[in-house]
């Protein structure tokens, strides 16, 4: 059957049109200061990037403190999914080194790192992760966070916080993507790396932690190879309560110190928050040694290098 061009039609309501271009002025002014980044929309851990230009404002400025305060040879981004964190600080450092199991996650890595961080940054992505044995797994990824994908198999989060932390009561197949990964131990997959930068005269550096249930075997695994020269600023999340401090500061063999990110909120009710704040209120983040149990929360462990 011919086509025939002027049987085509095609009309919108206008008043709907008027709505959809309003919404559009509205977006553009509200996301004026988004990352220029690939971000989907929705998504839990794209809404504040989108809108406020920053991922955890908390962890990026503590990393960056740490990279002005002579932790700026290189960054270990373990758990980088679409590289908010080390697109946003990566221009800090000599070097970047971005460890994402998920595919998914690490093709738009790739994207990302190309046009968020500086040309002169020497970054380079693996696309699996790290733990304590060499295996592969299924990873399980929120629809809804990608951040938020996780190993079931030897997580130490138990189903509930694994849950909550995406917003779920109960466990529902069509919330999740499966996808098949590869995890490799520290030893086959950063020893190199170490090795690299000691050549290279890079020994004060930072690492970040964030695999959603995995954090304490990897920083078992980190432990047992990172050279005794070197310095390191290691930001983590933890969502376990049996976790002690002296459970973690062991594995560095007294060389550690171990800090709650702690955020001093302004507190009360709406206007007076408001109040408050036009007066000068403000958050305050300040490092905060832990005494015995981490609780939930981002930490930071400072690891001098022995010379």
């Amino acid at each position: 059957m011919p086509l025939i061009p002027d049987d085509y039609r095609y009309s919108v309501n206008n008043l709907e049109f008027m709505r959809r271009d309003s919404a559009e002025k509205r977006f553009k002014q509200v996301t004026r200061s988004a990352l220029p980044l690939f971000l989907r929309g929705g998504d839990t851990i794209t809404i504040t990037p989108s809108v406020a230009g920053f991922h955890e404002d908390d962890v990026e400025s503590v990393i960056r403190w740490a990279a002005r305060n002579g932790h700026g040879d290189f960054l270990i981004d373990i758990g980088a999914n679409i590289g908010l964190t080390s697109c946003l600080v990566g221009d800090c450092f000599s070097a970047v080194r971005c460890y994402e199991p998920n595919p998914l996650a690490f093709a738009i890595l790739g994207v990302n790192t190309k046009i968020g961080i500086a040309p002169g940054v020497d970054v380079r992505l693996f696309n699996y992760g790290v733990g304590n044995e060499n295996s592969t797994t299924e990873l399980l990824v929120p629809k809804s966070n990608w951040g938020g994908a996780f190993v079931v198999q030897g997580n130490s989060y138990d189903q509930e916080t694994l849950l909550r932390k995406d917003g779920f009561r109960n466990f529902d197949e069509g919330n999740y993507i499966r996808q098949t990964v590869e995890i490799r131990t520290a030893e086959s997959s950063l020893a190199q790396v170490f090795d690299e930068f000691r050549a290279q005269g890079k020994r004060s550096g930072v690492i970040k932690i964030d695999a959603e249930g995995f954090e304490l075997s990897i920083l078992e695994a980190v432990s047992g190879i990172v050279p005794a020269d070197f310095g390191l600023v290691i930001v983590f999340e933890n969502h376990m309560r049996d976790v002690t401090r002296e459970q973690l500061v062991s594995l560095f063999r007294s060389r550690a110190d171990l800090f709650l990110l702690d955020t001093r909120k302004v507190r009360g009710a709406t206007f007076v928050r408001y109040v408050r704040s036009i007066l000068g209120a403000k958050r305050e983040t300040r490092l905060r040694p832990v005494d015995e149990h981490l609780g939930k929360g981002n930490f930071v462990m400072i690891v001098r290098a022995q010379s």
